[in-house]
């Protein structure tokens, strides 16, 4: 598993299905970033991207998180929220376990709604 920290923007093109820790902080200071644009290409395979614990951003709830997909046939970006069952730590994308993107040219744009909550809306 491969992690993106402190940047803003990032293209990921699979090889394979392939996993990445979203660090959407800046890498000298550890301050949240105000927005992260991330492309995925999965025409090598699926993606999944893992969200950070909202805990981790110390109240700055102004973060703006988008993924764009180019989806090849059968292949989609999952993007799962923060879960750590032995600390009790439950994150949600508007109460769902994570947010499929499956369509060529679908983006989600995802904010922190509250303490446990992403919000999330895939659009076309």
């Amino acid at each position: 598993m491969a992690t993106i920290s402190g940047i803003n923007y990032k293209k990921i093109v699979t090889l394979g299905v392939e996993s990445y820790d979203l660090l959407p902080f800046d890498q000298t200071f550890g301050t949240p970033l105000a927005e992260m644009i991330i492309e995925v290409d999965t025409t090598g395979g699926a993606c999944t991207l893992n969200l950070p614990n909202i805990a981790d951003f110390n109240g700055f709830w102004g973060t703006k998180i988008t993924i764009i997909a180019v989806t090849g046939v059968a292949d989609d970006v999952i993007i799962v929220p923060y879960v750590n069952i032995p600390l009790g730590i439950t994150n949600e994308i508007g109460g769902n376990s994570n947010l499929t993107l499956n369509q060529n040219g679908q983006v989600a744009e995802l904010n922190i709604a509250t303490s446990d909550q992403w919000f999330g809306i895939a659009t076309l």
